[in-house]
């Protein structure tokens, strides 16, 4: 966007790029301070971006504040975590309802605070577990859909994209499904 925008030369930009690949690989290879509070966590990385690339690296948060690059970071690191483990809960799930099936004849004592009750059958047991997931489940779908929109600009404040257009390409760019819509209110004056 800041490329697009002309805030950026492209030199500054393959830069910023080089500069911020070679601190992922420094973190995940543990050699990195960049691991701390969020807050710290980005000046940190701001700073050891300035250390190897110098002025593009001051270049870092134009039009964006700290605070919107965290919550856009978390909100990219929450779809990535999602999609990872989407399969594997289905997954989980499914092999609950086929082995529920397939033991819906086995018997099992049934336990109430720890202690045992009436008994119940294995795949009844299993059943519960599937119902379990599924619930989360649909508890996650909810959380992506929430977690699937561009963070919203806060009014009045001095950063950020000057246009809905700007912003609507920005969350497209970093595969958003939409930007969140911002509550603005008239003030009525007396």
């Amino acid at each position: 966007m800041l490329r697009a925008s002309g805030i950026l030369t492209r030199g500054d930009l393959k830069a910023i790029e080089r500069g911020l690949s070679r601190i992922a690989t420094e973190i995940q290879g543990g050699t990195s301070a960049g691991r701390s509070t969020p807050r710290t966590c980005t000046i940190n990385i701001e700073r050891r971006l300035i250390g190897i690339v110098g002025n593009p690296g001051k270049r870092l948060h134009t039009a964006r504040s700290r605070n919107d690059q965290v919550a856009t970071d978390l909100r990219l690191w929450l779809a990535r975590r999602d999609r990872r483990h989407r399969r594997a809960r289905q997954v989980a799930s499914e092999g609950a309802a086929r082995s529920g099936a397939r033991h819906a004849a086995t018997v099992m004592p049934g336990f109430t605070h720890l202690q045992v009750a009436q008994p119940v059958t294995f795949g009844h047991h299993l059943l519960a577990y599937f119902e379990m997931l599924e619930r989360d489940h649909a508890r996650l779908a909810d959380c992506r859909g929430r977690v699937n929109r561009a963070p919203a600009r806060r009014r009045g404040r001095s950063r950020g994209p000057r246009s809905r257009s700007t912003a609507r390409a920005l969350a497209r760019e970093l595969g958003f499904r939409r930007r969140r819509r911002e509550l603005h209110r008239r003030r009525v004056r007396s």
